[in-house]
């Protein structure tokens, strides 16, 4: 399992940068100047992406901007595990009380609709 960035707010809430909706990645584009996907993987990679990524949490959940210091951001931007699901049948994650099994849904792979019966 993979972990993810996340910013710890004011208020004790927690935003993961990857809950940030299109629109506000590319008002962060913008600001700091970097693709999203660098933005979200190293979001105080400069203390510029660091105080726009933190006001854009902040903004999103509707919560009043800490002055950040330098001391601050190993608090403020922290590592969590992601949220996906670690077990998958081909590309479809498993729900937690499904058996794992080997094989596949049955269908072939080559299945283009419905076959002909053979000739008896």
């Amino acid at each position: 399992m993979a972990d993810e960035w996340a910013v710890n707010l004011p208020d004790k809430k927690q935003v993961r940068l990857s809950d940030f909706t299109l629109d506000e990645l590319v008002q962060l584009e913008s600001d700091c100047d970097e693709e999203w996907w660098a933005l979200l993987s190293h979001p105080f990679k400069s203390a510029k992406n660091a105080k726009y990524i933190y006001a854009a949490a902040c903004a999103q959940q509707g919560v009043e901007p800490a002055v950040l210091t330098v001391r601050m951001l190993t608090d403020v931007f922290v590592q969590v595990p992601d949220d996906m699901p670690e077990i998958y049948e081909g590309p479809i994650p498993k729900g937690e009380d499904d058996p794992q099994t080997a094989g596949s849904s049955g269908v072939p792979y080559d299945s283009s609709g419905p076959q002909n019966k053979p000739e008896a």
